[in-house]
């Protein structure tokens, strides 16, 4: 009889060894840290009566223990009243030891929610420091000895395993940065911000002609058509522009018509004045007829040669589209066109009132064009407007900029961004300045 008990009691204690071999071989088979926390929560349910397991994990820099985790669940509701105050309670007690607890002792009026009183606590180490942990509860009755001996064997498994899935070599999450450097980091940003550097400001700018020739309408009237394509190349005194000539041709032709007769009645009129007494009277009014109908003629037919522009120069036609001018009705001295030549640019650039910084000629400025944005132009203040112009609701001063380097001319009309550096600041002023100077505008100092 005793005999039987005995190979009873050996073959019950084979048979626990093999499901602890057996769950120990599933454990290092898991592949990820997810899987593995998920199966830290819920599986040693096999060997071990439990309801619900968590997995927690100690956070870096505030050392205080996180849950992770939570058996039969796929997301942690991290502001549930009852985990919120599961957390207070276990960061409250000294997690380095395994420990058994009753929930409800001391505690009934936070947990009397929550079914489950007796706990497990079981820490997982790394260099003898408590990193991560588990925490099984069950409402029936205490883990015993033998249970808690159990639990501790699977934890060391766990330990083992999420150690070699975690490339980090640590299980507590967070940046691992020393609590004494968040004393440190605020010394260093402060003192980075007494950094000297060269205030500076970003402002949109437009490559644009140095000293165009400007097309304007000489005479009021309607444009026929434009003659030459948008910055195509032009030679001197090539016919750009065509206005509406109808009109000036037929005044033209009347006046020369009004100027051949003029003519005849003077030249009769002095043939008649060595015969007639009358004629000669008559003579100095056809006289001045006569010089009335020529400066009638040429007035005509300048305006007749006005209505064809020709380019002064050579260079590039500078204008809009073609279709924005043709047909459209001009004041005289209305800009139509710009003839310039290529090779000579500026920069015209538009700072914004609420980016101004103090000014300068000569001060320095770099060009970064949307078509190569990394490759900095240098350049030099020449002009700057006193008072600020204002366009579609926005205030701003016009800045002219001249190029260093002759060689480098990009295409007029080209657009980008400018930063014009000014004297130099300590580094904090030059993040805050704009919001300096908007809280300035509001309270009024």
């Amino acid at each position: 009889m005793e005999t039987s008990q005995s190979d009873n009691q050996y073959k019950n204690l084979a048979e626990s060894a093999l499901r602890l071999l057996q769950f120990e071989a599933k454990v290092r088979a898991i592949k990820t840290v997810a899987e593995l926390k998920a199966h830290m929560a819920t599986a040693p349910r096999e060997l071990a009566s439990f309801q619900q397991g968590f997995v927690w994990q100690r956070h870096y820099l505030s050392g205080k223990m996180a849950i992770t985790q939570i058996s039969d669940l796929n997301q942690v509701e991290e502001q549930s009243p009852l985990l919120i105050e599961l957390k207070k309670w276990l960061n409250k007690k000294s997690l380095d030891q395994n420990q058994i607890s009753d929930l409800f002792e001391n505690t009934a009026d936070q947990f009397e929610h929550y079914p489950f009183r007796y706990l497990i606590w079981l820490p997982i180490k790394v260099k003898n420091k408590v990193e991560a942990g588990l925490l099984y509860a069950r409402h029936d009755k205490p883990f015993n000895q033998q249970e808690q001996m159990l639990l501790e064997r699977i934890c060391t498994t766990y330990q083992h395993a999420w150690l070699a899935l975690d490339k980090r070599q640590r299980l507590s999450w967070g940046l691992p940065i020393s609590r004494y450097w968040l004393w440190a980091i605020p010394v260093i940003i402060i003192a980075i911000g007494f950094i000297p550097v060269h205030l500076n400001v970003m402002a949109p700018v437009t490559v644009i002609a140095k000293n165009p020739a400007r097309l304007t309408a000489p005479m009021d009237g309607v444009i026929k058509q434009i003659l030459v394509l948008p910055n195509s190349d032009v030679h001197a005194e090539q016919p750009l522009i065509q206005f509406e000539d109808l009109e000036l041709r037929n005044e033209a032709i009347l006046a020369q018509e009004q100027l051949k007769v003029a003519k005849a009645k003077y030249h009769q009129t002095n043939a008649l004045a060595f015969k007639q007494r009358q004629a000669i009277h008559d003579l100095p009014i056809r006289q001045a007829e006569f010089q009335l109908a020529q400066a009638h003629y040429k007035y005509a037919k300048e305006r007749l040669e006005h209505s064809l522009i020709k380019a002064p120069s050579k260079g590039i036609a500078i204008y809009t589209d073609k279709q924005d001018w043709e047909g459209r009705a001009v004041r005289v001295g209305e800009q139509i066109m710009e003839v310039a030549d290529p090779k000579h640019i500026q920069y015209q650039i538009k700072l914004s009132s609420g980016n101004a910084i103090p000014l300068h000629v000569g001060q320095s400025v770099q060009i970064y064009l949307e078509s190569a944005p990394l490759g900095g132009i240098p350049a030099r203040l020449t002009s700057y407007s006193y008072t600020a112009e204002h366009e579609n609701g926005i205030s701003f001063y016009k800045l002219i900029a001249q190029p260093i380097n002759a060689n480098q001319t990009p295409r007029i009309g080209a657009q980008g961004s400018a930063r014009i550096n000014a004297e130099k600041v300590f580094l904090w002023y030059q993040l805050l300045h704009r919001p300096i100077s908007t809280a300035r505008q509001w309270l009024g100092v």
